[in-house]
C-alpha cells in the first residue's frame, strides 16, 4: 500500500520539532559570551573592554571547531538512513578524535595569539586583564568541542532536545557561578574578570560531560553502541569527515572575520 503523502502542515511541525532545539543549542553556545559581558561590565568600563576584545577574538575560533563538528551529522544521518546503527557510532568515534584535536589546536591557537594583544592598539589597562582571561576562554574550547561531538551524532539521530537542554543548563550554571566567582559571593574570593573565565570553563566541562553520559548511557543508543561495524578505526573514517568539516569551518572563520 502507497504511503499516504505528507501534508504541508505536517512537514512544518516536524521540521519545527527537530529545528527548533537545534536553533536553541546553538544560541546557548554563543550566549555564554554575552552572559559574561553583561556580569563583567558592572566592574567598569576597563574589564568590559577586556572581555569584549576576548568575545570578539574568540568566536573566530569558536565558529572554526563548530563548523568542523558539521562532518559529523551528515555521516551519522547517512549510516541512520542506512538502518546501520553501528556504522554511526563508528562515525562519533571518529568525530569525537577530530573534535578533541581540533580543540587543542584552537587552544593553542588562543595561547599563541596571547603575545600579539598589546599590538591591536588597546590601551595597556585592558591587554593586561584580556591576556589571563583569554588564555582560559582557550582552555574552555577543548570541552566545548567535545559537547559539540557527541550533539551532532545526537542530532543526527534525529534527538535535538537533549542537546538544548543541556546547553540551556550549561548557562544557567555560568550564569549563576559568574555571580559566585565575579562577585565573591557564598564565601568565594572576588575573581572579577577571571571569574568569568573559570565560570565559562567550568561550565562547559558540565556541558561536555553530561552530553558524553547521555550518549554512552542511555539506552536509545545502546544498539549503536553494541553493534557489528561500531570498532575500530579507518583513514577514510577521518578522511571523509574532513571532507565536510574543514570547508564548512573554513567558511564560517571567513564569513565572521569580514565584520
Amino acid at each position: 500500500m502507497p504511503e499516504t503523502p505528507i501534508t504541508l502542515r505536517e512537514h512544518r511541525i516536524k521540521h519545527l520539532t527537530l529545528a527548533a532545539p537545534v536553533m536553541a543549542s546553538q544560541l546557548g553556545q554563543i550566549s555564554v559570551g554575552v552572559a559574561d559581558t553583561i556580569m563583567v561590565g558592572q566592574l567598569g568600563t576597563t574589564d568590559l573592554a577586556a572581555v569584549g576584545l576576548c568575545v570578539s577574538l574568540q568566536s573566530l575560533f569558536l565558529l572554526f571547531g563548530i563548523g568542523m563538528s558539521y562532518g559529523i551529522t551528515p555521516l551519522v544521518a547517512s549510516a541512520d538512513g542506512e538502518n546501520a546503527p553501528g556504522k554511526a557510532w563508528f562515525t562519533l568515534r571518529h568525530g569525537l578524535l577530530v573534535c578533541i584535536g581540533t580543540g587543542l589546536l584552537l587552544a593553542a591557537g588562543g595561547f599563541g595569539l596571547v603575545p600579539f594583544m598589546p599590538h591591536m592598539d588597546q590601551p595597556q589597562d585592558v591587554v593586561v586583564l584580556a591576556q589571563p582571561y583569554y588564555q582560559v576562554l582557550a582552555v574552555s574550547w577543548i570541552p566545548m568541542m567535545v559537547f559539540q561531538a557527541y550533539r551532532q551524532f545526537t542530532e543526527g539521530l534525529s534527538f535535538t532536545r537533549q542537546a538544548m537542554n543541556i546547553a540551556l543548563a550549561g548557562n544557567l550554571l555560568n550564569i549563576g557561578l559568574n555571580y559566585v566567582l565575579i562577585f565573591g559571593k557564598l564565601g568565594m574570593p572576588e575573581y572579577g574578570i577571571m571569574g568569568a573565565g573559570y565560570a565559562t570553563l567550568i561550565s562547559r566541562v558540565f556541558m561536555a560531560i553530561a552530553m558524553a553520559a547521555y550518549a554512552h548511557t542511555h539506552k536509545r543508543f545502546a544498539p549503536h553502541r553494541g553493534s557489528e561495524g561500531s570498532k575500530g578505526w579507518s583513514r577514510e573514517g577521518f578522511r571523509s569527515m574532513l571532507k565536510i568539516g574543514l570547508p564548512a569551518g573554513i567558511q564560517y572563520t571567513f564569513e565572521v572575520s569580514a565584520f
